[in-house]
């Protein structure tokens, strides 16, 4: 049963619809072959709407066959009446919620390898999509993840993969995605981070830079993000990091900002729960005056060293 925007609205305060709508009678997957496992490209499971050439994804219709498959793959093109469609997006709310209710059907895999035109995963997309498992990689092609994208997304215990063209990630858009491991790359395509993207995903550990592309680092942006244990990185074209923004990732041990040209807007409680029991090191530049005052909340038992 999908869940009901509202409600979900409500429980992100932790922290579109489609103009031209023109339904195709038959669709086939370019390939002609869905991958194995996967729910075939067909206007009998999928719903969409056009525009030009391009195809944006609305949805699952109620088939009881869906239960037949355990893997949505999602193709670069379809073709129609002789015409090809490029499928350059997952609509807002397309799947909230199908792959989070076992007696509905039974995916636990998403692919996207094939979606090489795929540019928008829209708002709350997969949210509450909790039976979905393994690794995610988003594909190169993608601009945007929507807010709350994949909001809720429990099941996911393999690596997160973020294409290197993406621009924007959105409020939520991985919040308490608490089971994906490994390292997090934030690629150098992306200028901001949204409010609670990564609120929750405390299964990451390693480093995390934030790379010079980054302009915004939104409130309570990674908070809780407790498994990263060595150095955090921060760019310098940074100019807001938000409140809370890495509230209790608790186990850094180095915050390197010695790129900086300027100090950013820090707000209030950014690196609260640094606790390291250890203390840490913040590198700093030696010529912006900065002290660890600069850094709300940290705690007195980090230490400065300038570079």
């Amino acid at each position: 049963m999908k869940i009901l925007k509202s409600s979900i609205s409500l429980l992100l305060v932790l922290g579109g619809g489609i103009g031209l709508t023109s339904y195709l009678t038959s669709c086939s997957c370019s390939n002609s072959i869905s991958p194995h496992g996967s729910i075939p490209f067909t206007n009998e499971y999928f719903t969409w709407t056009t525009s030009s050439n391009e195809l944006t994804i609305t949805g699952l219709k109620d088939n009881p066959d869906l239960k037949k498959y355990n893997t949505l793959s999602i193709p670069a093109t379809c073709i129609d009446n002789d015409i090809e469609y490029r499928v350059t997006a997952i609509g807002d709310w397309a799947f909230q919620g199908e792959f989070g209710d076992v007696e509905h059907n039974s995916i636990t895999k998403l692919d996207l390898t094939n979606a090489t035109n795929l540019q928008t995963i829209g708002e709350w997309a997969f949210n509450f999509c909790d039976l979905l498992t393994g690794s995610l990689t988003i594909p190169n092609s993608v601009t945007s993840i929507g807010e709350g994208a994949f909001v809720r997304c429990y099941g996911f215990t393999g690596s997160l993969t973020i294409g290197n063209s993406v621009t924007s990630i959105g409020t939520g858009a991985f919040a308490l995605c608490s089971g994906f491991t490994g390292s997090l790359i934030i690629p150098n395509s992306v200028v901001s981070i949204g409010t609670n993207a990564f609120h929750g995903c405390s299964g990451f550990i390693g480093t995390l830079t934030i790379p010079n592309s980054v302009i915004e680092i939104r409130h309570n942006a990674f908070e809780g993000c407790s498994g990263f244990n060595e150095t955090l990185t921060i760019g310098n074209l940074v100019d807001n990091i938000g409140h809370s923004a890495f509230k209790d990732c608790s186990a850094f041990d180095i915050i390197d900002v010695s790129a900086w040209t300027s100090v950013p807007i820090i707000e209030s409680y950014a690196f609260e729960g640094f606790n390291n029991t250890d203390g840490g090191t913040v590198i700093v530049p030696s010529d912006l005056g900065i002290t660890l005052s600069t850094f709300p909340s940290l705690p007195d038992t980090w230490s400065l060293q300038e570079v």
